[in-house]
């Protein structure tokens, strides 16, 4: 091979390898997330979903959606799992992996009365809002169009306090959830914004925060006796 050809086609493969990379950094791009335990987690959620078990209520997320199961565990019991809940959160996931888990299984089979979502704090650091905003719509999208008789609740993205949070980040998330409730202002989806549960004028209140991320048992009660109203509404 003449060594003109091979730089064409090192050229070509390197280009390529930026557009993917470019692409793959956008929040909306549907691609899985590199973690160990992402495929594992993510083949027994399609199991459940395929399983033929009745599910009434189903949530989707990151890790703060994942810690029902941890500090939520009692207020869950008690008040979602008579509802046949279910929870389908994957912890350090993001819309990107969110959106490739449901377009791969996660909404096939079952058929829930309501889909619960809480996605967007990792990626609420990307450079523009809009971004984050359109993608989690698309995630949005994705419910609405594989689970057409399902009402979604969107939960807008809940305040940080992060002690590496920069002004930016923070700015970022007032602007992406003042977004979602506009856009669905009027519409079938209902978002639910806890922010002034959770935090006094965007200062998240301490002992609701376990890391100024994450949610402490408190947290999961706040969150829960927000939520508990509008699933029952919702699932009459």
């Amino acid at each position: 091979m003449k060594l003109k050809t091979v730089i064409i086609l090192f050229v070509a493969v390197f280009a390529a390898q930026l557009a993917a990379q470019s692409a793959g950094s956008l929040p909306y791009i549907c691609i899985p997330k590199d973690l160990k335990y992402f495929d594992k987690v993510h083949e027994g959620y399609v199991a459940r979903a395929k399983s033929g078990v009745p599910i009434g209520v189903l949530f989707f997320g990151d890790s703060i959606t994942y810690g029902w199961a941890g500090g939520g565990a009692a207020y869950w019991k008690k008040n979602f799992e008579p509802m046949q809940a279910v929870n389908f959160g994957i912890g350090s996931d993001n819309t990107q992996g969110l959106m490739w888990r449901m377009l791969n299984g996660e909404l096939d089979g079952a058929s829930p009365k309501v889909v619960v979502i809480n996605i967007g704090t990792n990626i609420i650091g990307y450079p523009n809002p809009d971004d984050v905003t359109k993608a989690i719509t698309m995630v949005v999208d994705i419910v609405r169009e594989k689970q057409s008789k399902a009402r979604v609740v969107l939960m807008t993205v809940f305040p940080r306090g992060y002690p590496k949070d920069t002004p930016k980040l923070l700015e970022n998330l007032k602007i992406v959830d003042a977004q979602l409730m506009k856009f669905y202002k009027g519409s079938d989806v209902v978002v639910l914004d806890i922010s002034d549960k959770l935090a006094d004028n965007w200062k998240i209140k301490p002992e609701l925060y376990s890391d100024g991320v994450h949610l402490t048992r408190e947290g999961y009660e706040v969150w829960g006796e927000a939520l508990l109203p509008v699933l029952k509404s919702l699932l009459k």
